[in-house]
């Protein structure tokens, strides 16, 4: 389970990191009274960027590539739906179940071409 913890984590950090983007990067205007929003959306906007490549990296090294890039893709989206659930059509939802099942089914077929090789 602590495996699993990395890749979650990363997610909700990059998804963070997308909500915060988006909020202090579409503003109307860069006026001078804007400064200080921006310069504190883009500290917490690179700092949510570290914390997830730090965890992402740690998925790397614990669950593989496969596994980790699934899971994060499947947080990051979850943790978007959520904040956002008007925005979001069944297609898309579909659309990250297809890529979820073949991410699944890559790591499978490699999964089986390991165990054959040591049989």
């Amino acid at each position: 389970m602590h495996r699993l913890l990395h890749p979650i984590v990363s997610g909700v950090a990059a998804s963070a990191a997308t909500l915060v983007g988006e909020a202090c990067f579409s503003l109307p205007d860069y006026t001078i009274q804007h400064i200080g929003r921006l310069a504190i959306g883009l500290l917490f906007f690179l700092l949510l960027n570290q914390f997830m490549f730090k965890f992402q990296f740690n998925s790397y090294q614990l669950n593989g590539a496969t596994v980790s890039t699934l899971l994060i893709f499947v947080t990051q989206n979850v943790a978007i739906g959520l904040s956002r659930p008007l925005t979001l059509s069944w297609r898309w939802w579909l659309g990250v179940g297809l890529i979820c099942s073949g991410v699944y089914l890559l790591h499978r077929e490699k999964t089986i071409d390991r165990t054959r090789k040591f049989e």
